[in-house]
């Protein structure tokens, strides 16, 4: 599977910095993060480019679409993702794992778009 650095150079992974950082700021915490997107792309098997383009599709005007049952499939497995490390430090991991989805236009509220 892809090195932290080697994920670092993907398209939504420099969409998640750069979208990150124009609301929060450069965040302190970003090795963490890449080290929790990384775990999570290595327990998956997908690269975060992959990811993404699963959960999105192109429509007319060159928009994108959220498709719901890759976005409920990741939904779940950033779930069971967090319960394997557990505690504190699961939730923390896969909070990372869903600011790279939400950043990347994927929402991740098990709410939104039932």
């Amino acid at each position: 599977m892809a090195t932290v650095e080697e994920l670092a150079g993907q398209e939504s992974v420099q969409r998640w910095y750069n979208y990150y950082s124009q609301h929060w700021g450069a965040p302190p915490d970003w090795d963490f993060k890449l080290q929790a997107l990384a775990r999570f792309a290595q327990w998956i098997g997908k690269t975060p480019d992959q990811m993404i383009g699963e959960c999105l599709r192109e429509v007319e005007g060159g928009y994108k679409k959220i498709r719901v049952k890759k976005r409920r499939f990741y939904i779940a497995k950033i779930k069971e993702f967090e319960e394997s490390i557990g505690g504190v430090q699961g939730r923390n991991w896969a909070n990372a794992v869903r600011s790279f989805f939400i950043h990347n236009g994927v929402a991740m509220s098990a709410d939104i778009l039932k």
